[in-house]
């Protein structure tokens, strides 16, 4: 192999191990998996939903994992609410426990931290509790 090619390869490796979650970090949710997908999809990743009702804005389903919440606009997983997030800290590192990249917040200070430059996404969003995560709300097509 040329050495461009080896370090190519060897860039890819740091990168990948410096977005994911560390092996004690498992990821709790994995977004991207269900952002933009229909309910049978989202039960196939994160399981039958405890109990679902029509909303406003489309049907809203309960999710034992992780006590998630989602708002299914137009038969597509658009609102996400992960509201249990156990060690989470509150910080840009947590994205990787949701199945994101790590990367630094389009917004952040003491009350929200906000992605508006995650691709696919218009928002994702961390709300902190002390020094840990209360909630992560995803708004993934819908305003």
């Amino acid at each position: 192999m040329s050495s461009w090619k080896s370090l190519v390869a060897i860039a890819c490796v740091i990168n990948a191990v410096a977005t994911s979650p560390t092996h004690s970090e498992a990821v709790i949710v994995n977004v991207p998996k269900i952002a933009g997908k229909n309910q049978a999809q989202v039960s196939k990743v994160i399981g039958k939903p405890k109990s679902c009702k029509q909303s406003k804005y489309g049907r809203k389903c309960i999710y034992t994992k992780a006590d998630t919440e989602i708002v299914f606009i137009k038969g597509k997983a658009d609102w996400i609410t992960i509201n249990k997030m156990p060690g989470a800290k509150y910080d840009k590192s947590s994205l990787a426990l949701l199945g994101f990249p790590v990367k630094t917040p389009t917004f952040a200070n003491l009350n929200a931290m906000r992605w508006g430059n995650i691709p696919g996404f218009l928002e994702v969003s961390f709300f902190p509790e002390g020094s840990s995560i209360s909630y992560a709300y995803i708004k993934t097509k819908t305003e």
